[in-house]
């Protein structure tokens, strides 16, 4: 049951580490001019960082749900 433990624990860990990433980005993001390369590029990455976070979420639930 212990790894079971440390792997649910890894996995939220990994989904506030995306979630903390998306964050930071969506700040740059802001900061960026508008409408720029760069700016694009950030929101890419905070899509992308919250779409991991949410991934990571969502196997967490099914490893709550099937195995408990």
């Amino acid at each position: 049951m212990t790894n079971y433990k440390n792997l649910k624990q890894t996995i939220i860990a990994a989904a506030e580490h995306y979630e903390r990433h998306a964050t930071h980005m969506q700040h740059r993001m802001d900061r960026a001019t508008e409408g720029s390369n760069f700016q694009r590029e950030l929101r890419d990455s905070y899509e992308y960082n919250k779409g991991r976070a949410k991934a990571m979420r969502e196997v967490f639930e099914y490893l709550e749900e099937f195995i408990g």
